[in-house]
């Protein structure tokens, strides 16, 4: 069976304090733009933000439309740190915020871009610890091999992000905040920044071997297959934590000037 294959049309980079497009050139959305509107920006967490950033800065490469594409959202972790605020002030004695609790579950992110552009397309929202994105591709994959049919096919953005872990849940110092976006789309004669295809998964561990745990910020394993895209790389990508035997899929070059 022929593995599952999309183009790139638009990506989206968020580290820390800095915007940017996987090229390297500065982000074209301001905040208003990447939501839509204001709302998510204000009453958003950083996991909120980072994924509307970076959703605006994809769909601006493509030229394509927040309020028609698909969503698949991958987040190891989700809304962990307004999880564990809401509980320490429960265990307080305080009385919770019921927008703030609703913020707190894993497809808040997706759910506050999809409200803010108007997109009543299908949105996943995932999580797989190590694996998220490798599993986040994967589903974006499934859509397009399954509904996809070259130029008039559905649009994917694929986005996945992780903020640090909070310090209750962190032995050593927390890792930096990270998000990436793809929006891809059935492979065709279009101008492309890459086609990925080939997603394959590692080799078959023996009974009993030891699961890695899961690392902080696992969705800064996308860096690699960012990296690879922006140089024009073909080959394979792993698409997990380093030094983690994990997913890989294969890159090849595009066509886009």
């Amino acid at each position: 069976m022929k593995s599952p294959s999309a183009d790139v049309r638009g990506v989206g980079f968020w580290t820390g304090a800095a915007t940017g497009t996987a090229t390297g050139t500065a982000a074209a959305a301001a905040p208003a733009r990447a939501g839509g509107s204001a709302r998510p920006r204000r009453r958003g967490s950083l996991l909120m933000q980072m994924v509307a950033d970076v959703a605006a800065q994809a769909a601006a490469q493509a030229g394509a439309s927040l309020a028609r594409v698909r969503l698949v959202v991958g987040s190891a972790f989700g809304e962990l740190g307004t999880t564990v605020d809401l509980l320490g002030e429960l265990s307080d004695g305080g009385v919770l915020s019921p927008t703030r609790f609703h913020n707190s579950v894993h497809n808040s992110a997706a759910g506050a871009l999809s409200i803010a552009q108007g997109n009543t397309e299908a949105a996943m929202s995932l999580a797989a610890g190590n694996d998220t994105v490798a599993m986040a591709l994967l589903e974006a994959l499934a859509i397009i091999d399954r509904d996809g049919d070259g130029d008039g096919g559905p649009e994917v953005l694929v986005v996945v992000a992780d903020e640090p872990l909070p310090a209750a849940l962190c032995r050593m110092p927390a890792g930096e905040a990270v998000a990436a976006a793809l929006l891809l789309a059935p492979p065709s004669r279009s101008p492309a920044l890459a086609r990925l295809g080939g997603l394959e998964p590692p080799p078959a561990a023996p009974p009993g071997a030891f699961r890695p745990v899961e690392i902080d910020a696992p969705c800064a394993a996308i860096r690699p297959l960012l990296a690879a895209i922006r140089a024009g790389r073909p080959g394979r990508v792993s698409l997990s934590p380093a030094g983690i035997p994990g997913w890989s899929i294969g890159v090849e070059a595009g066509s886009a000037p």
